[in-house]
């Protein structure tokens, strides 16, 4: 018999239901987010090894739950929510944990009985090679965060006309010096996780001009799987690269980059689009996009934004094919 696993993940505890290959509700529970709990859920299930868990994206939260239950069960799935609600059919109209993991639980079946391409797109593997480097990743981008900001407060320091502005702006380069000192040493580390990482789809970014181990890295962690979007387009959309568009009766403003995304990866491919760029080969395709923007006129602002796009689209295609990057024959 086939089970399915519901679980509504909280910070200090998370709550499961369980049905059958019928959709009968067998039991639900609340285990506390410990390993006591994980091992609490394990027991509780009536066949890990033929049961399929489903859970939505948590972020921290959910880490240490996925681990424990990635080996323990038949396979664990992550599906975002709007993807969940559309598949589940709880006749349970109020709103809490239980009956969020009753309806979860259900979506899970549904989506085995009539949805098992997404459901296998949706697998987490919980590879502790990656972790390891999201974990870096999130302190990279924390110090970027904080270099930006202090950057910001010293050259404000200059239309400053109290008497101990040059002590105070003194102190807050010191401070600068050091974050940045920190943030070239969790730049090694992020290498060095990377350099020990035996990853296909590393590999395969990794062979894109301009994709250094940093961007790669953020892709990885951040993408994890291209099958889990429908196009390329999608991935631009999830990442935040495209132009959005400013329009209001018949004045068109100048477009620029959607906001959304995450932005450690859009900072990355900023860069990454300016070192593919700069690549000497004759048949470098983004070079020849680049030129033949700003030959029409184009920002370089823009072009670069042009470029992005193109990276992400050539990310999605090697992954799609699992085929490295090659230049063409002659330059797109």
């Amino acid at each position: 018999m086939k089970y399915f696993l519901g679980l509504d993940i909280a910070k200090d505890s998370f709550m499961a239901a369980l049905v059958d290959d019928s959709g009968r509700l067998l039991k639900t529970a609340t285990f506390p987010n410990a390993p006591q709990g994980f091992a609490e859920l394990i027991a509780w299930l009536e066949a890990p090894a033929t049961t399929l868990a489903v859970c939505e994206p948590t972020g921290v939260y959910g880490k240490r739950l996925q681990q424990a239950l990635a080996t323990a069960v038949g396979s664990l799935h992550e599906i975002n929510a709007q993807s969940l609600r559309r598949f589940s059919f709880s006749q349970v109209q109020t709103k809490t944990d239980e009956a969020d993991a009753m309806a979860i639980a259900q979506a899970a079946r549904t989506l085995h009985l009539t949805q098992p391409r997404l459901l296998e797109n949706s697998r987490v593997c919980c590879s502790l090679p990656r972790e390891n480097l999201a974990l870096w990743l999130g302190e990279y981008d924390r110090l970027r965060t904080a270099i930006a900001t202090l950057r910001q407060q010293i050259d404000n320091l200059n239309q400053h006309v109290a008497p101990d502005v040059l002590q105070v702006q003194r102190r807050r380069k010191q401070a600068l010096a050091r974050l940045l000192k920190e943030r070239d040493q969790v730049h090694q580390e992020i290498v060095r996780s990377y350099q020990v990482l035996d990853d296909r789809q590393a590999e395969l970014i990794d062979s894109i001009p301009g994709i250094g181990p940093l961007s790669t890295a953020a892709l990885l962690v951040v993408v994890r799987d291209a099958g889990r979007f429908r196009s390329a387009d999608a991935l631009k959309a999830y990442l935040g690269i495209y132009p959005r568009r400013k329009q209001s009766g018949k004045r068109e403003g100048k477009s620029c980059l959607a906001h959304h995304g995450n932005q450690l990866v859009r900072h990355m491919l900023w860069n990454a689009a300016k070192a593919a760029v700069r690549v000497a080969h004759p048949q470098n395709p983004f070079r020849a996009l680049f030129d033949r923007l700003v030959a029409k006129g184009k920002s370089q602002p823009a072009a670069y934004g042009a470029v992005c796009r193109k990276l992400v689209q050539v990310v999605f295609g090697v992954l799609k094919s699992q085929t490295p990057f090659q230049f063409p024959l002659t330059a797109a």
